[in-house]
């Protein structure tokens, strides 16, 4: 169940723009990476992208006048929710997790799985173009497939594209075109935002 709809009403038009500023703000740390000789991994970007996205969507949020009513609070700890969003008069909240990917799914913490809105992000980089989607959909801790569950020594549990494709979502940056099945294998074609 999704509390504060008018506070998520109130957000949606602003994230489309919030996360392709946000995203180009935590992805300048790459350029003094590269001048100093360094290049870390995909994985580890995305760590660091998820590590401060939720800070810095909070300050781009934060930064408009039309939603100075609403106090975005972003989480400190993986034990914290990624993004609270309280209404000021009516204390109400709205809650939403940010999940970073650039992979065919994305990881969550097989103890803190949370249900409620996911803003799911997906990126690449080419050339020095990054390739952006993301769109917000509502998660249940049945949408998650538990590896521990399954038997394996690994603590993270996924979503993959495919259950993203299937779900009622709102695409934000880019969109889904086509997702089909053929020979038990997910085909889903995107079109990205290029930054």
């Amino acid at each position: 169940m999704i509390t504060g709809q008018h506070i998520k009403n109130a957000i949606v038009p602003h994230l489309k723009q919030g996360v392709l500023s946000t995203f180009k703000n935590v992805t300048a740390f790459w350029e003094l990476e590269k001048a100093n000789g360094f290049s870390s991994s995909a994985k580890m970007r995305s760590e660091w992208i998820s590590y401060n996205f939720g800070q810095k969507l909070k300050e781009y949020l934060e930064s408009l006048p039309e939603l100075n009513n609403i106090q975005v609070i972003a989480g400190k700890s993986d034990n914290d929710v990624d993004m609270v969003f309280k209404d000021k008069t009516t204390l109400e909240d709205y809650l939403m997790e940010i999940k970073v990917s650039c992979s065919t799914q994305w990881r969550g913490g097989e103890f803190s799985i949370r249900e409620s809105d996911h803003l799911m992000i997906y990126w690449n980089q080419r050339d020095g173009i990054f390739d952006i989607y993301s769109s917000l959909l509502y998660l249940a801790k049945t949408d998650w497939i538990s590896q521990m569950a399954q038997g394996k020594n690994y603590y993270a549990p996924s979503v993959s594209r495919a259950l993203l494709a299937a779900k009622e979502r709102l695409d934000i940056n880019g969109k889904i075109i086509d997702w089909q099945v053929k020979n038990n294998k997910n085909f889903i074609k995107m079109d990205y935002e290029h930054i």
